[in-house]
């Protein structure tokens, strides 16, 4: 086998095994399952799917030599047109919940995303059915529309989707950008009020020692409403404390699925900008694109399934914590044999 062969079913290896790890993960643990998962698990196994048909199916027709390439294809372009769409999908879900949070219950319900998700997948399908129209007919016929219809298809399933996904991410960079500063602002109000309240709080406490003889008094004819003020003041404190810790907890969320969406669509761009490039140079005839351009703009695109599970894991937050249990559990079940076969020896010796 080539280097172009090798390198194909390395990435795809390693695509189905992320992908496979990341569609385990939020199947089985019931804390991921929430709807920004449910859009992360569909990408997954339109990724997988992308490991699992695109380079086996180029060896066996490689092998078989009976393939017929224009079928080939278009298998190939439905495995690739999944995961545009479904990442497109995903691109919405976090688009609303960062860019338009009042609006995001509203249209991202159970029904909502269901339909978002059936559409993603809904839009490859018909695309890849209209294929058979011309498919079957005559050699040149067959050829004059596979041209067309392969340009069309470029610009509609895969421009048009790299220019919303790199518009909506810029708007995604901005909005992140500003409620990090408004987060950062807040963060020196409350420093500010919390060293105002322990300056104050010296100054106070004689004040309070006054306080808390007066209500010791009042509190002999009536003892059940007596309550120091210090223990007001903690209550008080604890309440904020609590508050505080809700706020950086939502802060935290937010910026983690940022964070995780900004730089899914920033390496799928990446990845499929060369594609682009090599396809409107061939169709449009303004440049030549040789064969090790042309394999290494394949590698790229499935190369993009393959990142995305690394990426998921180490920038969202809730499949890292449940990523590092699992590493931990998987651990401990090694580690329990030896335990028990050390301690069998110490009580023979």
């Amino acid at each position: 086998m080539s280097w172009y062969l090798y390198s194909s079913l390395t990435v795809s290896i390693t695509a189905i095994a992320g992908n496979g790890f990341v569609i385990w993960l939020i199947a089985t643990k019931s804390k991921l399952h929430n709807t920004t998962n449910w859009f992360i698990l569909s990408l997954a196994m339109s990724d997988l799917m992308v490991g699992l048909f695109i380079t086996p199916l180029h060896i066996a027709c490689k092998k078989l030599q009976t393939c017929d390439v224009y079928l080939k294809s278009v298998f190939e372009e439905l495995f690739l047109y999944e995961s545009i769409f479904n990442l497109s999908a995903m691109m919405v879900d976090r688009y609303l919940a960062i860019v338009h949070p009042l609006k995001y219950a509203s249209y991202m319900t159970t029904a909502g995303a269901a339909r978002t998700m059936a559409i993603s997948w809904g839009i490859p399908l018909v695309n890849f059915g209209l294929h058979f129209s011309w498919l079957y007919a005559e050699p040149a016929t067959r050829a004059k529309w596979f041209r067309i219809f392969t340009i069309m298809e470029t610009i509609i399933m895969v421009a048009i989707p790299c220019i919303l996904l790199m518009m909506a991410n810029m708007q995604i960079i901005r909005v992140a950008r500003l409620h990090s500063k408004r987060a950062i602002s807040q963060l020196h109000n409350i420093n500010f009020n919390q060293m105002r309240s322990i300056s104050t709080e010296h100054s106070n406490r004689a004040m309070n020692k006054d306080n808390n003889k007066q209500a010791k008094v009042i509190a002999d004819s009536n003892p059940s409403n007596y309550e120091p003020s210090s223990s007001l003041e903690r209550r008080r404190e604890k309440r904020g404390n609590k508050e505080f810790r809700r706020m950086f907890q939502r802060r935290r969320s937010k910026r983690s699925s940022s964070r995780v969406i900004i730089a899914v669509i920033t390496i799928f761009l990446f990845c499929w900008s060369l594609s682009l490039y090599a396809s409107f140079c061939t169709y449009f005839g303004l440049c030549s694109v040789s064969l090790t351009l042309a394999r290494v703009t394949w590698l790229f695109m499935i190369l993009n399934p393959a990142i995305n599970p690394l990426v998921l894991i180490l920038f969202k937050s809730d499949l890292r914590a449940e990523f590092a249990k699992s590493i931990c559990m998987v651990a401990l079940k090694r580690t329990m044999p030896t335990n028990k076969d050390s301690s069998i020896r110490d009580n023979i010796k």
